[in-house]
């Protein structure tokens, strides 16, 4: 017996050894598994990314048709389909107890007629003479026309204007001549009127045309030489005397309580001590209370977060803008509170839900989603004011963010950190509490695409001209970006505008002079003006 034991204890060591190395094995086989499924994910999903940038749309519209199928063709129809969806409709009951449809409305057919607010030429076609006499040898009468409406283009026209100032002296004082004052001109130096600059400033920005291409389609239409590296010197000298109208803009935005805040990649070739594929920086702010709504466009190179904080030092009040670490740490100072991009979180979850076509995780994210953008909607629709809107979202919005945060915490524990699904949900937890602030504020959109639309016009119009070529140039950029989207933001014609304010700025004296020239003021008059004439 006793022999039988010894001989059993080395035969238990070599078994546990075994054990334990098949664990280790084990061990190792699963973390080898588990990372092979984690690069797997990354790369089916850069796979996917890539298919839909070649072949797919980049438009992030999401509609969630017969219980997970997604739609064959995406348009503004489905979506209101899915609208009437009774898990999530929040429209009242008609009086038979349905859900009401909403009505089908078609597009106006496109008329020429409807154009009033063009200055319009008649044209009298008369009838040949030949067919004026009746066969039964009366003369025929004018009884009316038929009316045929046709839109008409004028080609632009280049003209030299020739300033002649008078000069006027005393027949018999020889030497007393006296000659008329100069016309004020924003660049006294050059030979360009105001209606030329303001029209190369809005061909360049606007309509997206470089001075290289405006250089050459003048040159062939019209036979006028101006080179672009004149056009440019014209831009950024003309841009310097608006400085003053854009610190006035800057001020409202730094006066009141909610500001928002983006920023996009701009390249300057010439600056000192940075390569020239470096990108820098293009921050797009809007604030201002609605009735003087402001947007700045301010460039910057480097040390972005000294930047930030330089800009927001006095501010106090509500940042609403995506989670980058420059503005969410402005949140520490105090006074400021920083409300975060939900459409930032939504995106992450977007291409998952398209790429995956079954119900998962990142589809019922996204109908979390769309129930809360539902609810802004109705919002925006209902005309509501920020105190009804605050109380909206308190008894519609606040139960679905707190079912949507369960949801996401369960989720977490059930997919890999690092695949997309895993970063989606974590970016959002992460941020849930400033993803979630608008809930306690009426003023505040649930995201920041209002901002980011106004710089997308700096975006597009990047598209073409790739580049600034020196930091001036840049900072032109975000000058005239700034005077250009506050005049629209308040309904006015970018040219006539810019026009208007180059013909003024070298008037200018004092403070009021300035702030007679701001988008909302600038208005105010063009509208009395209009009236008065109106009245006349």
């Amino acid at each position: 017996m006793k022999t039988q034991k010894r001989d059993s204890e080395p035969t238990k060591n070599v078994l546990e050894k075994d054990y334990d190395l098949l664990e280790n094995k084990y061990l190792l086989l699963e973390e080898k598994y588990t990372q092979s499924v984690e690069s797997y994910n990354v790369l089916l999903h850069q796979l996917k990314q890539l298919q839909r940038a070649q072949f797919g749309t980049k438009s992030e519209r999401f509609t969630d048709l017969f219980d997970g199928q997604q739609a064959l063709f995406e348009s503004k129809e489905l979506d209101d389909i899915v609208d009437s969806d009774q898990d999530d409709d929040d429209d009242d009951p008609g009086p038979n107890g349905g859900i009401p449809v909403q009505e089908h409305t078609r597009k106006p057919k496109t008329s020429i007629a409807n154009h009033d607010h063009l200055p319009t030429r008649e044209e009298v076609v008369p009838v040949e003479e030949s067919e004026r006499q009746c066969a039964c040898g009366c003369q025929k009468t004018r009884v009316g026309f038929e009316i045929k409406w046709m839109l008409h283009y004028v080609p632009a026209v280049f003209e030299r204007i020739l300033q002649k100032r008078e000069k006027v002296s005393c027949p018999r004082c020889k030497d007393q001549i006296t000659t008329s004052a100069l016309s004020p001109h924003i660049l006294p130096k050059a030979g360009a009127s105001a209606e030329l600059l303001a029209h190369i400033v809005i061909t360049k920005l606007i309509d997206r045309q470089p001075l290289y291409h405006m250089e050459k389609y003048w040159l062939e239409r019209f036979k006028v030489n101006i080179r672009r590296q004149t056009l440019a010197r014209w831009m950024i000298e003309s841009a310097k005397k608006l400085m003053p109208l854009v610190n006035l803009l800057k001020e409202e935005i730094m006066s009141y309580h909610l500001s928002t805040i983006d920023a996009t990649k701009i390249q300057v070739l010439k600056e000192a001590g940075r390569k020239a594929t470096t990108a820098s920086s293009m921050y797009c702010i809007r604030g201002g209370p609605p009735d003087k709504r402001s947007i700045l466009l301010e460039y910057n190179a480097q040390k972005h977060k000294q930047f930030v904080d330089d800009l927001y030092a006095d501010y106090r009040g509500l940042i609403q803008s995506d989670a980058e670490v420059i503005f969410v740490k402005l949140g520490d100072k105090e006074g400021i509170t920083v409300s975060l991009c939900n459409a930032h979180a939504r995106r992450k979850f977007e291409p998952i839900a398209k790429a995956s076509k079954t119900n998962g995780t990142a589809y019922q994210a996204m109908r979390y989603f769309r129930r809360l953008y539902k609810i802004e909607a109705k919002a925006k629709r209902l005309g509501l004011t920020d105190e009804q809107r605050y109380e909206l979202r308190q008894r519609e919005s606040t139960p679905i963010i707190m079912e949507f945060h369960q949801f996401l915490l369960h989720s977490k524990a059930c997919v890999l950190p690092q695949s997309a699904l895993g970063k989606a949900i974590a970016y959002s937890l992460n941020h849930w509490e400033g993803l979630t602030r608008f809930l306690d504020h009426g003023e505040l959109e649930i995201d920041n695409n209002a901002t980011e639309r106004e710089i997308k016009v700096l975006v597009m119009a990047r598209k073409n001209f790739l580049f600034s070529y020196s930091v001036e140039g840049a900072e032109a950029l975000g000058i005239y970006f700034s005077v250009i989207q506050s005049a629209r933001a308040h309904g006015l014609e970018p040219e006539s505008y810019l026009t208007a304010v180059f013909k003024a700025i070298p008037l200018c004296k004092t403070y009021e002079d300035y702030a007679a020239l701001l988008p909302w003021n600038y208005a105010k008059t063009l509208s009395e003006s209009e009236g008065t004439i109106d009245a006349a």
